[in-house]
């Protein structure tokens, strides 16, 4: 019996007196907070690399579109509906911020994030669509 009980003193050491345990005790509630804060501040640390890639895409969509955009290719290779071009991206970057939306009003965190960085593809699909039509 005895052993065992060295065993666990020895193991988890334990501070012996009170001002070694009050400055582990303090210790301890620094990482709780930092710990607290990192979990809480989690979904804008994911939205802020979103946002600057989304940013990043507007800027180089902007350069490469032409001043109305097709949507929608037919099998003519003509578009069913041409937009300007600010208004296409918006829709593409509405769907970006719907996602990140959703991301901070659900309590699963990493599904809507995904989903938001699939949704940047669109705007580059709509640079691609309207350079090479068909």
């Amino acid at each position: 019996m005895k052993k065992n009980r060295d065993m666990e003193k020895s193991s988890g050491r334990k501070p012996e007196n009170k001002k070694e345990r009050k400055g582990w005790e303090k210790c301890k509630r620094v990482f709780e907070i930092i710990s607290k804060v990192l979990y809480h501040s989690r979904k804008t640390f994911l939205t802020i690399p979103v946002v600057l890639a989304a940013v990043k895409i507007y800027s180089y969509a902007k350069e490469h579109l032409p001043e109305t955009v097709g949507v929608l290719l037919q099998d003519s290779g003509d578009f069913k509906y041409m937009l300007p071009m600010n208004t296409a991206m918006m829709y593409c970057f509405a769907a970006t911020g719907a996602c990140l939306l959703m991301m901070y009003l659900s309590r699963k965190t990493m599904y809507p994030w995904l989903i938001s960085l699939f949704t940047l593809v669109l705007p580059i699909l709509l640079v691609i669509t309207n350079m090479y039509p068909a």
